[in-house]
């Protein structure tokens, strides 16, 4: 379910739909930081809080986002007793780790030769009775990408090494943006990926065939 982050909306779901997994709407987000801070801190230093926000949020593992959540805190303290108060206290509402383990938590479950079933014929049938025919069949094309994708195995020295060079740590996202709305943008980088990890046996790169460009999007 996803909503404002209204609390006496948040208690219902919490008392009434137990399990329900509720996510926080991040238009909704934006609009409440802007109308706390937006006046406060002028436009441009609140477009440069809400991209470092983002930047935050966008974190898939928890160790990346606590160590941004703090450099947002240390650059912005006019806003740490709100962000203290109102989002971090639900921060597995709108955080992407969260969601980023979720959604990897459900893989191997579904991981079999009936998961396109599994997920597509209920919400095409679905889609069926609200969209137009040209609208559906471009969300049928969507889900039909999902399919395109090659592995291959690669050896973890090598892909550091290749990072370090190609400099892709600085690759932040654009100010402003969501990571949903950037379907190139690189969600987490392999070195951040396996910190910590000190018993990796194999490394594979799961690459997206993009049919429109030669381009590939590449998933360790």
């Amino acid at each position: 379910v996803s909503t404002d982050a209204d609390p006496a909306i948040t208690g219902a779901i919490e008392n009434i739909w137990h399990g329900t997994k509720h996510h926080f709407c991040l238009f909704h987000i934006r609009k409440n930081l802007e109308k706390h801070f937006l006046s406060k801190f002028g436009r441009e230093k609140f477009r440069n809080f809400f991209s470092s926000f983002c930047q935050a949020r966008n974190s898939t593992t928890e160790a990346v986002f606590e160590k941004k959540w703090q450099q947002v805190l240390d650059l912005f303290p006019e806003a740490q007793s709100y962000f203290r108060r109102q989002l971090y206290p639900h921060r597995e509402a709108w955080s992407q780790f969260v969601r980023f383990n979720e959604t990897n938590g459900e893989l191997p479950r579904v991981m079999n030769a009936s998961y396109r079933d599994h997920y597509f014929i209920a919400i095409d049938e679905a889609c069926t009775k609200f969209l137009t025919p040209a609208i559906q069949k471009l969300q049928q094309n969507q889900m039909d990408q999902c399919s395109h994708y090659r592995a291959y195995h690669t050896n973890l020295e090598v892909e550091l090494q290749q990072a370090h060079v190609e400099n892709v740590n600085e690759l932040d996202t654009p100010k402003g943006m969501f990571s949903e709305d950037l379907y190139d943008e690189t969600l987490i980088e392999l070195i951040e990926l396996v910190d910590g990890i000190s018993d990796i046996r194999e490394l594979w790169i799961v690459s997206r065939i993009d049919q429109q460009r030669p381009m590939q999007q590449n998933d360790y």
